[in-house]
């Protein structure tokens, strides 16, 4: 019975209900956010930018960008109305956004650095990183690994503004430094809003992806009332899908 209590408090994230929405957030304005991690070795973008498409999305952000992907992702006419972008040869994440951007960065402070975007929303000003973690396989990766999650959670604790971190963290819900992340108020858009076991990676095996270490963590303001997996064709990950409701007031 024990060992029945400690497995179900440990696995509550996946199979509690969803949260309830309030009458106010169910009204409020949205914001449509894709996310995937291309992968280095994908030679063909175009499932994945159609998914992109068909999901109408206000804010892409991506991960594992090439050289080749960057050009690809900048040149296609699918993705024009994603015209404001944060994009550079010195960090392998982007983002593409339908709303205006009032500034944006490369952040460095993290080991590997990722775009960082500002945009103007219906709420105000929205602050967008797309997270992109080394994978922690040994001892060194683990060390920055591990810096690049104190950075995330230094940025969330210091926030001035609406925070959503999404991309790929290299962590799932059950990793002590992930929870950290958490308890700095951010919500996790599958605990909240997802359903069940949903893995996202490693999507291209035999089997179904066995780990969920694609996230997307929103601050109150934005609040998250549908979170879905898209397919990815031609990446190792699934791309994550979510609806916020922009929430000035309490979600609660």
């Amino acid at each position: 019975m024990v060992v029945v209590m400690v497995h179900v408090v440990t696995i509550w994230p996946d199979v509690k209900p969803p949260n309830r929405l309030s009458a106010e957030v169910k009204r409020a304005p949205r914001l449509r956010v894709f996310s995937a991690n291309l992968y280095f070795n994908n030679s063909d973008l175009s499932g994945i930018i159609d998914e992109v498409r068909a999901h109408n999305a206000d804010i892409a952000v991506f991960q594992e960008v090439t050289r080749a992907h960057r050009e690809r992702l900048l040149s296609d006419p699918a993705l024009m109305g994603l015209s404001n972008r944060v994009s550079s040869a010195n960090s392998d994440t982007m983002v593409l956004s339908r709303l205006p951007i009032e500034s944006n960065e490369i952040w460095f402070k993290t080991s590997r650095p990722m775009a960082r975007a500002r945009v103007s929303t219906a709420i105000g000003t929205v602050e967008i990183v797309a997270v992109h973690t080394v994978a922690p396989i040994n001892d060194s990766a683990i060390a920055r690994w591990r810096q690049m999650l104190d950075a995330l959670h230094d940025l969330a604790q210091s926030r001035s503004r609406p925070l959503l971190l999404v991309g790929d963290f290299n962590a799932t819900v059950y990793h002590p430094r992930f929870d950290d992340l958490l308890d700095t108020g951010l919500t996790d858009a599958h605990s909240a809003r997802g359903r069940g076991f949903t893995g996202t990676w490693p999507r291209d095996q035999p089997f179904p992806p066995l780990l969920r270490i694609d996230h997307a963590l929103s601050s109150k303001e934005l609040v998250p009332v549908k979170a879905t997996y898209g397919t990815g064709r031609g990446s190792d990950h699934r791309p994550i899908i979510v609806e916020y409701a922009l929430f000035a007031g309490s979600s609660t």
